[in-house]
């Protein structure tokens, strides 16, 4: 399994709601945000290293 970095705000975000049980309307807000970033970002990095992979196999059958 690979890990994944989060922003530290994100992080503490994430702490206040779920151990300190502090939420408001927008800590909610920007813990939605930052998560969708977040795999929104994995997505793209996943597509991206496919694509290349799918490429190269492609390539190598040229040969």
């Amino acid at each position: 399994m690979k890990n994944i970095q989060i922003p530290k705000e994100l992080f503490l975000d994430l702490c206040r709601h779920h151990l300190a049980d502090i939420r408001s309307p927008e800590q909610d807000q920007r813990i939605q945000q930052g998560l969708q970033d977040k795999l929104d970002a994995v997505r793209r990095r996943s597509d991206y290293h496919r694509q290349k992979r799918d490429t190269h196999e492609h390539d190598k059958k040229d040969i």
